[in-house]
């Protein structure tokens, strides 16, 4: 309080020598704003991830303390700058992992991602494809021992590579299906299904004749599966060639069924393969 009466005082005097000099805003002058006092606090900016793709986050931090107008003003510059700096850095992070994503894996390997050409499903008894895609609408394909109908449904899916992998040593070979998104279509199952290897095949033949599968599975099955998510096999033992087609069936023992995105659908299925 002794310090508040010694400042007023002096405030006073300085009041009226300005005062004599007829300027009318000598208190604002010598008075200063009364400060803010707090502790500071942390923000992220969000983060996004895709497929393959890292995110970035840029975070700004302080400690709070009494300023006066100026000082704010400068704060608020210099956050303002730091900001806009870490904004720059996290798009160049992003832009350097999509890059990085496209280009390989880093280390000595690459990567090359092939949607899939061609995907449906058909059943044991009724071949025609565009009657399994119907179950669940456009863009679906069903994996079900026992459909609505007491149907055994297959999924198939062919990729087509090309010639980068020419000369190259493949070291993994993964596949993605992805389930729908709609609760509705009840896409969740207790199992996921294996992947088999099988003969090649066409939109024409599969109305003809659900193909043979080659040897074991070559990719087992995940267990559970959830509504909207992407499931991972890695494929053991699968033939893979530059210039070539891989035909994959999806099989599942489970009379309850599991429904992925086929070939046109809002999430193909992809094959990644890791090379050398």
């Amino acid at each position: 309080m002794a310090a508040r009466h010694f400042s007023r005082a002096g405030a006073a005097l300085a009041i009226a020598a300005v005062a004599a000099l007829g300027c009318s805003h000598a208190w604002d002058l010598l008075e200063p704003l009364p400060g803010t006092t707090g502790t500071g606090g942390s923000a992220s900016a969000s983060s996004s991830s895709g497929l393959g793709g890292a995110s970035a986050t840029s975070t700004t931090s302080g400690a709070g303390g009494a300023t006066s107008s100026s000082a704010q003003s400068s704060s608020a510059d210099a956050s303002s700058g730091a900001q806009s700096s870490s904004a720059d850095a996290s798009s160049s992070a992003q832009s350097s992992s999509a890059a990085a994503s496209s280009s390989g894996t880093g280390g000595g390997g690459s990567t090359a991602s092939y949607k899939a050409t061609f995907a449906a499903c058909n059943s044991d008894q009724d071949l025609d494809i565009a009657k399994c895609e119907a179950l669940f609408g456009n863009g679906t394909m069903d994996v079900d021992a026992q459909t609505t109908a007491g149907l055994d449904a297959h999924g198939y899916v062919r990729f087509d590579l090309d010639a980068q992998l020419a000369g190259k040593t493949i070291d993994s070979v993964t596949l993605r299906l992805t389930t729908l998104f709609d609760p509705a279509a009840q896409a969740n199952s207790d199992k996921s299904g294996s992947i088999f290897a099988v003969e090649p095949f066409n939109a024409t033949s599969l109305g003809l004749a659900q193909p043979a599968t080659i040897g074991g599975a070559v990719g087992l099955d995940l267990g559970p599966v959830a509504i909207g998510t992407d499931y991972y096999w890695s494929l053991q033992n699968l033939p893979v060639a530059a210039s070539s087609s891989v035909y994959l069936a999806v099989i599942t023992p489970s009379g309850d069924g599991v429904r992925y995105w086929n070939d046109h659908g809002a999430v193909p299925p992809l094959l990644i393969v890791k090379y050398h």
